[in-house]
């Protein structure tokens, strides 16, 4: 998402910024599971799927 688009949310949501951690959250996640893919295509051995990749973040995240 741009920034503008995370001003936007904020700017509405001054009260409660659930939306926009939401948001945030998500799209770290998402970039997260982007460089955990890229890791584990660069190593050798079997590639992790993303699947697995996802599931030890939502692990991590709940910690």
């Amino acid at each position: 998402m741009h920034k503008r688009a995370y001003s936007n949310l904020s700017r509405q949501n001054e009260k409660g910024s659930d939306v926009y951690n939401q948001v945030a959250r998500k799209s770290e996640i998402q970039r997260m599971g982007k460089t955990l893919h890229h890791i584990h295509n660069k190593g050798n051995g079997r590639k992790k799927t993303l699947h697995e990749i996802y599931e030890k973040l939502r692990i991590i995240n709940k910690m």
